[in-house]
């Protein structure tokens, strides 16, 4: 959990996720998933989802490369955008409005992304 991790401890000043599931809720809401049982973290949805914690890290810069759904197939950007459009709206109130971005890369397009999250950083 680099992303709850990150948002109880200040010191990373950026975060790169690769192949994350985009939401806690399509897990609940899938009928199958491909996460394995010790990955679920009972009773979170009471508190928060993957897009809050996202939310709590502006300023900083937090990219999601090729987040899926429950079944590990990537999102594109567009449905990314909708589950996470209260974190953007956070981030744009911090004036951070391209710290949070959506990734939606080939195989051989990863190296280019991670070489520029690197550059930024």
């Amino acid at each position: 959990m680099v992303l709850l991790a990150s948002v109880r401890d200040d010191r990373p000043r950026a975060v790169l996720l690769e192949q994350p599931v985009a939401t806690f809720r399509s897990l609940v809401e899938s009928r199958a998933y491909s996460l394995q049982l010790e990955w679920f973290l009972y009773g979170v949805l009471k508190h928060f989802d993957l897009p809050d914690l996202a939310g709590c890290l502006a300023p900083r810069r937090c990219w999601l490369m090729n987040a899926t759904d429950s079944q590990g197939v990537p999102l594109p950007e567009s449905e990314l955008g909708l589950h996470y459009n209260h974190a953007l709206e956070v981030y744009k109130q911090s004036a951070a409005s391209g710290q949070l971005r959506f990734l939606v890369c080939t195989h051989q397009e990863r190296r280019e992304a991670l070489e520029a999250w690197v550059r930024s950083s």
